[in-house]
């Protein structure tokens, strides 16, 4: 798994601003809501990012050599942590090649790397996701137009 990250020159970045509520879920201050449930965010995130948009069965039945996804609102990167995790479970049931993910994302106000470490350590099954995202990301080098490339190989 390859994570690129390419910019484009702008001036400030307004980050998110975040508290933990008890369950230790992000809450954004500025939209006043959650970034995903209290009950289970990666149960969530299955539900309405990959089966709502019948991701496991496009990607299966797909015989293009690319498949793309585009995103607004990356928070706090569950979504595409889920998507990495369940496209590598779904490559070692498969006799055929998956085709490469491309994953675009747009951020208003993206999370702060201590926000965004605290926040995705609720989520050990996706450890080594998220190793690789944190690994990446940067916040003291994040600049408006900032995109979130994934090139899954």
């Amino acid at each position: 798994m390859q994570l690129k990250l390419s910019q484009n020159s702008a001036p400030n970045i307004n980050f998110a601003q975040i508290d933990f509520n008890e369950a230790n879920a992000p809450h954004s201050l500025i939209f006043d809501d959650v970034y995903f449930s209290d009950a289970g965010g990666s149960e969530e995130t299955r539900h309405v990012f990959i089966s709502g948009n019948n991701i496991l069965e496009r990607l299966k039945n797909s015989n293009k050599e690319y498949f793309n996804i585009g995103e607004t609102g990356f928070g706090s990167g569950l979504n595409l942590l889920t998507l990495i995790q369940t496209y590598n479970e779904l490559s070692k049931t498969l006799d055929k090649k998956l085709p490469k993910l491309n994953f675009l994302t747009i951020e208003a106000f993206p999370m702060t790397f201590a926000d965004m470490q605290k926040t995705l350590q609720q989520f050990p099954k996706l450890e080594a996701e998220t190793k690789l995202l944190l690994a990446k990301y940067d916040d003291k080098l994040l600049k408006p137009g900032l995109k979130y490339h994934s090139s899954h190989r």
